[in-house]
């Protein structure tokens, strides 16, 4: 491959190492990840300062995966009318339904914890499941076995201070505790 370009001006080394870091920060736009891609291929393999040399590969990665960034459309004001219409009336749509779920107005509590896990999900034997009821009731699962663990280790603490020989108490803490 035949590079094109060996000169670097230190005003081109500060504003890479500028775009460097932003990438790094993720807060770069496409059109200045595409100024890095093409700034790495038009310089030659060692003939970069070391520390932009040093991401030659990172960005020679990047710039070979395939782009999907797409044109974007401008809406027409008739379009985002209709757009803003239709969210309205499913938003109507939605709290008319969920009103007539729960007439009463309250919520039982079963409700509120499964709302707290609503788009959540576990995977179990290399399976997504997102099941609200069985996530909570794994989550659930966990957290009583969990304060048990924590109940467990508070007594046999309480059990280990009455051990008047520090060197066996020591002992026994560092082969329960540490583990």
């Amino acid at each position: 491959m035949n590079r094109t370009r060996n000169f670097l001006s230190s005003q081109e080394c500060d504003y890479t190492r500028l775009l460097v870091q932003e990438f790094l920060d993720g807060i770069t736009t496409p059109e200045q990840e595409r100024w890095l891609y093409a700034f790495y291929r038009n310089h030659n393999p060692g003939s970069l300062p070391a520390d932009l040399e040093s991401y030659r590969g990172m960005f020679g990665w990047y710039a070979s995966l395939p782009s999907t960034a797409k044109p974007r459309r401008r809406l027409s004001g008739a379009r985002i009318a209709a757009f803003t219409g239709i969210a309205a009336a499913a938003a109507i749509a939605v709290g008319a339904g969920l009103s007539l779920i729960n007439r009463n107005g309250r919520t039982s509590a079963a409700d509120s914890a499964y709302a707290s896990y609503a788009g959540s999900y576990i995977v179990r034997d290399g399976q997504r499941i997102d099941d609200i009821v069985v996530i909570y009731d794994e989550v659930s699962a966990a957290a009583t076995l969990a304060d048990s663990l924590a109940n467990d280790s508070i007594a046999l603490e309480k059990a280990i201070s009455n051990i008047n020989d520090d060197e066996l108490s020591g002992f026994i803490r560092s082969q329960i505790f540490t583990r």
